[in-house]
């Protein structure tokens, strides 16, 4: 689950996984539409690479830098400027901010951290399998993507995509995608959402098999808890379970596995 830190880039989100899967594993790659059509960095990774990912700044050549230095905005020179100043001051919010770089000391807070009663994008509301806590009920109403719009592609997230998943193949590790949910909305054509979700899956099919499609995905807004990507309690636990169906069902995943024929109910 890498959905804590919002807009993280798909080539850091194919990264974690990467440095994660072992031989034998599978990778699930269930990903947001917006990352099939990147177009990075965006001003919120530059923001985040100035100030807290300095492994990324580093890596990037002098060419990367100042494309993601054309990205900010006068105002975010000004909060930086600000930040530099505050820091000087030691201000007690300024000093937690730079505590969570300490990843020892983040680490002992989440293993001791105690059972959340309200909901926060924290750390330290993660359980032990990442997922956030606290997340019962539905907060959701906004407009949500229409799932009977095309899910744009670009040739740029799919050869980091293809890229990964030779790499993950030469490793031992399959690669698959799933589909992320969609709000069920009135009006919207099922014609419309079959259609692009053929499209969707027929795009991804040549680079990794898919395991299910996004028409399979139309759920009630009251499953979303406060974006339409975000599902709530409920929701996550039906998501889950179809996954977990799907990935039972598929022949070639279980053989890597090494669970034998899958069994169709």
């Amino acid at each position: 689950n890498y959905g804590l830190h919002g807009a993280l880039s798909l080539h850091t989100i194919l990264g974690e996984a990467g440095a994660a899967a072992e031989k034998g594993d599978v990778v699930v790659l269930p990903l947001e539409p917006h990352y099939y059509c990147v177009n990075e960095p965006t001003s919120w990774q530059a923001r985040n690479a100035i100030a807290w990912n300095h492994e990324q700044w580093n890596k990037w050549t002098m060419l990367d830098r100042l494309e993601a230095i054309a990205t900010l905005s006068p105002v975010d020179v000004l909060e930086m400027a600000g930040a530099r100043m505050r820091s000087a001051s030691a201000s007690r919010s300024f000093a937690r901010r730079l505590e969570a770089l300490d990843d020892a000391q983040t680490l002992a807070r989440f293993a001791s951290a105690p059972e959340p009663t309200v909901f926060s994008y924290s750390a330290y509301h993660l359980d032990s399998l990442g997922s956030m806590r606290r997340i019962e009920g539905s907060d959701f109403a906004g407009r949500p993507w229409p799932a009977d719009a095309d899910v744009p592609v670009c040739p740029a997230s799919l050869r980091l995509l293809q890229s990964f998943v030779d790499r993950m193949r030469v490793r031992g590790v399959a690669v698959y995608f799933a589909s992320s949910p969609y709000v069920e909305v009135a009006g919207q054509s099922r014609e419309g959402i079959e259609r692009s979700s053929a499209k969707l899956r027929d795009q991804l099919s040549k680079l990794a098999p898919v395991l299910d499609s996004k028409a399979q995905l139309i759920f009630h807004r009251r499953l979303f808890f406060n974006t339409d990507l975000h599902l709530n309690a409920e929701g996550r636990a039906l998501r889950t379970r179809m996954l977990a169906h799907a990935m039972l069902r598929d022949n070639a995943l279980r053989a890597h596995l090494g669970l034998g024929a899958a069994i169709h109910k």
